[in-house]
C-alpha cells in the first residue's frame, strides 16, 4: 500500500473548498434500493457498483471506471479493493458493503465492474452521466459520485481512523485536505490540527 506522500499520488484540489455532504443512513438505504430496482441487469449491477465502491471504498469516478472484478479480493470477512492509477492503493471495504462488493466482483470476473464492454472510459463525466439515467422516484436522493466518496471519508473521520491510514486508503496526499470533509463530522480534527500533521510529516 502506498504511503502518505508517495510519488504519483494526487492531492485533493482546493483544500478550503466545501466537500459535498455525506449521505445519511436512510439515504444510503434508498440509494441501494434505487440501484437494485433498475430493470436492466447490467444497469442494476453498475448502479450498485457506484453505491458499493463509492460509499464502501471511497473510489473516485475514474478509479471506479477502471475497476475490474479481479481487483477485488476477499480473505475471510475482509474485502479489499486494489486501486490502480495515479493514487494506487489497497482499500479495505467497509463492513456494511463488503459482502455486496465481493458479490459484484464475483459476477464480473475479469471484466469491468462499471459498465462492462466497449466504452469511452476516459470520458470525465462517464459515471455522473450514467447516474442521471437511472430510473428513480423524484423524491429519492440523487446518486452522486462525490457524495459517495464524501460518505466514505466522513465515516472514517467519525470512527477516528488515524490520519496517516486515512490518507493511504483515500489516495489524498495532504492531511489538510481532509478539512473539507471534517466540517461535516462532529469531533473530527480541526484544520489547524491537520495542517500541523502535514508539517510534522514533512519534517520527517
Amino acid at each position: 500500500m502506498p504511503v502518505h506522500g508517495a510519488p504519483g499520488q494526487r492531492a485533493t484540489p482546493f483544500a478550503g473548498a466545501k466537500a459535498p455532504p455525506p449521505y445519511s443512513p436512510a439515504e444510503r438505504a434508498e440509494l441501494a434500493a434505487l440501484a437494485a430496482a433498475q430493470r436492466d441487469p447490467a444497469k442494476r449491477a453498475s448502479a450498485l457498483a457506484v453505491v458499493v465502491f463509492g460509499i464502501g471504498a471511497g473510489l473516485r469516478p475514474g478509479e471506479l471506471v477502471s475497476l475490474r472484478g479481479c481487483d477485488v479480493s476477499r480473505r475471510g470477512r475482509q474485502v479489499t479493493v486494489r486501486v490502480s492509477g495515479p493514487a494506487a492503493r489497497v482499500v479495505p471495504v467497509t463492513a456494511d458493503y463488503a459482502g455486496r462488493a465481493a458479490g459484484l466482483a464475483a459476477g464480473a470476473g475479469n471484466a469491468h465492474l462499471f459498465r462492462p464492454g466497449p466504452a469511452d472510459r476516459g470520458y470525465k463525466n462517464f459515471v455522473t452521466s450514467f447516474a442521471r439515467t437511472l430510473a428513480a422516484d423524484p423524491a429519492a436522493p440523487r446518486l452522486r459520485p462525490g457524495r459517495c466518496r464524501s460518505s466514505f471519508i466522513c465515516d472514517h473521520l467519525a470512527a477516528g481512523t488515524p490520519v496517516g491510514e486515512l490518507l493511504a486508503i483515500t489516495g489524498i496526499r495532504r492531511a489538510e485536505s481532509l478539512a473539507r470533509y471534517a466540517r461535516h463530522v462532529g469531533g473530527a480534527p480541526a484544520k489547524a490540527v491537520l495542517r500541523a500533521w502535514d508539517k510534522r510529516w514533512q519534517a520527517g
